[in-house]
């Protein structure tokens, strides 16, 4: 139903801003372990974006092709498995975190035509559109103050490791949850892995 639909794609629109709107959180604290200095941190904080801006056009010709649903799950999968190596890249040093944070950027550049996509099959015009949008754009709108709130607190009770595992073992079990209920177009009942 609609409904069910609407609410994944809040739900996937919450993490993909998270991890868009987070990793600039948990930087301070990483260059705090590893000692970098304020120019390697700016590189850090500047390689997500260049990932991000490859893969949208990309992204939009692979979801029209492969569906949507596709896209979306390797773009879930890939920023789970990336938060999940990112405690691990600091041993490569500033190359080391660049690299997986310049790939969780390549990794999240398909959800907006994907999605966008999406709300096109699922949304149908008329009276309960606006509602319908609105709904879903929560989860972006809500992601920078989700963000803000929880990911530094996290970072100094459990430290940004646990953060990063913690982020990713969700995002993991939303991604099994989106993988069997999502669905690409109302009445379409298999939502095959790569479309004809």
């Amino acid at each position: 139903p609609r409904p069910v639909m609407y609410g994944l794609l809040t739900i996937q629109q919450l993490f993909v801003y998270l991890t868009r709107f987070g990793y600039p959180y948990l930087v301070p604290f990483i260059v705090q372990e590893y000692g970098f200095n304020d120019a390697q941190r700016a590189q850090l904080l500047s390689s997500f974006v260049p990932g991000y801006i490859v893969t949208q056009i990309p992204g939009g010709h692979y979801a029209q092709k492969w569906g949507a649903k596709s896209m979306l799950i390797i773009n879930l999968v890939g920023m789970t498995a990336l938060m999940a190596m990112l405690p691990r890249a600091g041993a490569f040093g500033v190359p080391g975190v660049s690299a997986c944070l310049f790939g969780l950027g390549l990794m999240s550049g398909p959800f907006i035509p994907a999605s966008t996509l999406m709300k096109v099959n699922w949304v149908p015009y008329g009276p309960s559109r606006a509602w319908a949008l609105y709904v879903i754009s929560l989860g972006s709108n809500l992601a920078k103050t989700v963000g803000a709130l929880t990911i530094p607190v996290l970072c100094s009770k459990i430290g940004w490791r646990s953060t990063s595992y913690l982020f990713s073992a969700i995002m993991g079990v939303y991604t099994l949850v989106w993988t069997v209920v999502a669905r690409n177009k109302p009445g379409d009942a298999q939502s095959a892995a790569v479309a004809d």
